[in-house]
């Protein structure tokens, strides 16, 4: 079986991309299991804190340009995320210990559904 690293960003607050930010930066610190770039766990670390400050911003003041700033440091947030996502894909092969020790799940592998039986009562109006 195959498995892909899974983002998992998707319905997260602000405050919950933050915490799950540094969650991957903890647990890849000093993790045997994986050698990446130098300064890509202090991005990250930067990238969630600049996005709390600006999530406190928003909460504080609300101004139209609070929310464009966190709107932005959201997206470098996710794309730092991806970035440390995929040396782990690319590191761990296909050892999912090692995926969960980076603080990642993996997605369910895809299945075909099958041929969808006919509709019922179907009527033209």
């Amino acid at each position: 079986m195959q498995y892909t690293v899974k983002l998992g960003l998707n319905g997260l607050t602000y405050a919950d991309q933050v915490e799950k930010g540094r969650m991957h930066v903890e647990k890849l610190t000093g993790n045997p299991a994986f050698t990446l770039p130098a300064g890509l766990l202090p991005q990250l670390s930067k990238a969630c804190d600049e996005l709390e400050q600006a999530n406190l911003n928003v909460i504080n003041n609300g101004g139209k340009s609070d929310h464009l700033v966190r709107r932005q440091c959201a997206i470098d947030v996710h794309g730092s995320i991806k970035e440390v996502m995929s040396y782990v894909q690319a590191q761990a092969g296909n050892d999912l210990n090692a995926i969960n020790s980076a603080g990642f799940q993996v997605r369910k592998k895809n299945e075909p559904v099958g041929i969808p039986s006919a509709p019922d009562n179907l009527r033209v109006s």
